[in-house]
Order: structure tokens, then C-alpha cells, then sequence
């Protein structure tokens, strides 16, 4: 008897070791996990911007949504887009990926690749959209 009660608590022991370990890696995998989304919404233009970038990945990569009812949209945010690390090393976006595009609204996956150490902070801007000079979108990764 005493032999099964030991095995029954090993077995939950175990089982509870391992949901612990995948909940720890599943955080660890989510580097910008407790960021939020962030708004701006000035010049008749509305941007959101959603970080999305893993441990794994060898980029920083944005969901990116401009929502408009009057005026011009960018066609190409990569060149209107920087992304400052610990406010000193400036990074330009290689890739816009839209996944939808109307002249009233935009959506798509804006990215910078990765270089050196993990920074405490990111900082991204996007320059003149809806005739605003700069809107900055500011995550801090030390929490």
C-alpha cells in the first residue's frame, strides 16, 4: 500500500513538474509577452502597433494596423520606420509585409533584424504618416 501511495505521489510530482516547465518555457518564448499594444492616433490616422517577436526569432518583428477615413496611406512603412535599442543603436526596418491593403486601412508585419544583447528598452518610430512628423512606440523590456 505504502509502495502505491509513493508511486501515486511521485507520478503527480512529475506531472505537475512538467506543466511548470512548459509554462516556464512558453513565458521565456514570449520576449515583449506583458507589452501592450499601443495607439497613436493623431492627423486623422490611426496606428497600432503590436510587438510580436520571439526568443527564436533573429528579427523584431510589429503588427502594424493604419486605420484612415480621409488621406493617403504609405504604401511602404520600411522606409519611414526605425527602431532605437536602449536609446543609442538605431536599427532600419528591412521588411513590410501587408497582409491588407484598402486606401482606407492597412495591416502588415513591419521588421528589424536582431544585433547583439537583448536592450532594456525599444523604441519604435514611424515617420510621417497622416502628416505627423514622428510617432514613437516605447516598450520596456525589463520587467
Amino acid at each position: 500500500m505504502k509502495r502505491s501511495a509513493t508511486l501515486s505521489l511521485g507520478l503527480i510530482a512529475i506531472s505537475i513538474g512538467v506543466v511548470l516547465l512548459v509554462y516556464w518555457i512558453t513565458i521565456k518564448n514570449k520576449e515583449l509577452q506583458d507589452t501592450n499594444t499601443l495607439t497613436s492616433d493623431e492627423g486623422g490616422v490611426t496606428v497600432t502597433v503590436n510587438p510580436i517577436t520571439s526568443l527564436e526569432s533573429d528579427n523584431w518583428s510589429f503588427e502594424i494596423e493604419l486605420n484612415t477615413h480621409s488621406g493617403e496611406l504609405p504604401e511602404d512603412l520600411k522606409g519611414d520606420a526605425e527602431l532605437l535599442l536602449d536609446n543609442r543603436q538605431t536599427l532600419s526596418a528591412f521588411s513590410w509585409e501587408m497582409s491588407s491593403e484598402q486606401s482606407h486601412h492597412q495591416e502588415g508585419i513591419l521588421s528589424f533584424e536582431k544585433t547583439g544583447n537583448k536592450p532594456g528598452a525599444i523604441e519604435l518610430i514611424l515617420k510621417d504618416i497622416g502628416g505627423v512628423k514622428e510617432r514613437n512606440f516605447k516598450w520596456d523590456l525589463n520587467n
